[in-house]
């Protein structure tokens, strides 16, 4: 680990308000408050006024990467050199190693050879994501990684519109009826409104209804899914008429 980890992890420029263009976190010299001239600069200032624009600032991304990187090595040896770096007597410093125990599982239980990690009253299967959290196995003590659980991915299929507030639609090969509402025209609303269907609330860096990829996915940008259910008999009726007037594919040699 390079000696000066903590510094990278820590001491970096507080975080500021961005313009049109530029990083939060400036590498050159960072503008004061006041940008004006010490003479025009007041004489007295409340103690308060200068610090409204400080927020706690940490980069612990070199610190998992660090991490991923030992996996393989001895845990007592990866603590040892990680401790050598991290003095636990500066505050921030050992702010820097509980995040360590967020990242590293050090005493796992183990079920028919599956590592377990304790989460509130329960035990739950080490499962990570993009690497994450490792663990230690209790028989080496080496540092292994947890196998990566891949997001599970529902596949949607073409609507066919059944009434205004209606539609019916294949969730994973299987119809469903699916009942729609119109989408909010608040911005703070829309934020806030959940989609059955999608199993997710309408983000507007995700699921924007207004950007080509929400509409891409359910052929509709004015609505949202409030109710998903079995189709009834008038619905399988509907389903049944529209596999009949589909095309057959004829398979050429």
């Amino acid at each position: 680990m390079r000696p000066d980890m903590s510094k990278v992890i820590v001491e970096r420029p507080r975080f500021r308000r961005p313009k049109p263009a530029g990083s939060h976190y400036p590498r050159g010299h960072l503008k004061g408050i006041f940008e004006r001239e010490l003479e025009d600069a007041p004489t007295k200032l409340g103690i308060s006024f200068p610090h409204k624009q400080k927020w706690l600032n940490e980069n612990l991304a070199p610190l998992r990467r660090w991490l991923q990187a030992q996996v393989g090595r001895p845990w007592w040896s990866v603590k040892s050199e990680l401790r050598s770096v991290i003095d636990a007597r500066s505050a921030t410093q050992l702010h820097i190693l509980e995040h360590v125990k967020d990242y590293v599982v050090e005493n796992p239980f183990m079920i028919d050879g599956v590592p377990h990690r304790m989460r509130w009253t329960s035990l739950l299967p080490i499962v990570g994501y993009a690497g994450l959290p490792l663990w230690v196995a209790p028989k080496s003590g080496l540092l292994r990684a947890p196998p990566v659980k891949e997001p599970a991915r529902i596949r949607f299929g073409k609507p066919i519109r059944f009434g205004p507030r209606l539609e019916l639609r294949k969730v994973d090969g299987v119809w469903r009826t699916v009942e729609l509402a119109p989408i909010p025209t608040d911005k703070q609303e829309r934020e806030e409104t959940f989609d059955v269907l999608l199993g997710a609330k309408l983000d507007p860096i995700l699921f924007d209804p207004y950007k080509p990829k929400y509409r891409g996915l359910f052929g509709r940008d004015n609505a949202y899914a409030v109710l998903v259910r079995e189709p009834g008999r008038r619905e399988l009726a509907a389903i049944a008429a529209a596999a009949k007037k589909r095309p057959k594919r004829v398979r050429t040699r």
